[in-house]
């Protein structure tokens, strides 16, 4: 950027954009500053400053044109478990992981394909299901959940949650 940016303006922008940092650390960036300089010295001028662009002849590239794509089609769809359906491994869980459906967006994908597990199956109306045999409550889902419709009970407060 030599040639474009003076020693000065870089200086000036230094003690602007740092001040509130201290003394010390703007005297540490002005030095670094000044040694780029020095080692870019050669190359003065390779970087010019460019013409006004005006943007009523804008074309924008083909490339931003894509097709949409069902989250069905695009999305990853795990349709069984990574453990077995014999081995319950849900049973060590101290959290558990509840949909509320009224908050639920029907984004499927999201929670279904972070779950290590894929203890979470996906309705063919688009909802999400957790299998708690084996989910084994690492809240993944909660975290990645967009809509926040997924919350972490207690498991041992599970019945007083859920009604019964």
């Amino acid at each position: 950027m030599l040639g474009v940016i003076s020693r000065d303006s870089l200086a000036e922008a230094i003690r602007a954009e740092l001040a509130t940092l201290g003394a010390e650390i703007v005297d540490k960036n002005l030095e670094r500053a000044e040694s780029a300089f020095q080692l870019m010295r050669d190359h003065s001028g390779c970087v010019m400053e460019g013409e006004d662009v005006s943007a009523a002849n804008y074309n924008p590239p083909d490339w931003v044109d894509l097709p949409f794509e069902e989250a069905s089609k695009s999305a990853p769809a795990i349709h069984a478990g990574l453990t077995s359906v014999e081995v319950k491994t849900g049973l060590w869980r101290t959290l558990r992981p509840v949909i509320d459906y009224d908050r639920c967006k029907r984004c499927w994908w999201v929670c279904s394909t972070f779950c290590p597990d894929s203890a979470i199956l996906v309705t063919a109306g688009g909802s999400p299901q957790i299998d708690y045999d084996h989910c084994k409550g690492c809240m993944i889902c909660v975290a990645q959940c967009p809509s926040h419709a997924i919350e972490a009970i207690w498991e041992h407060e599970v019945k007083e949650h859920l009604g019964g």
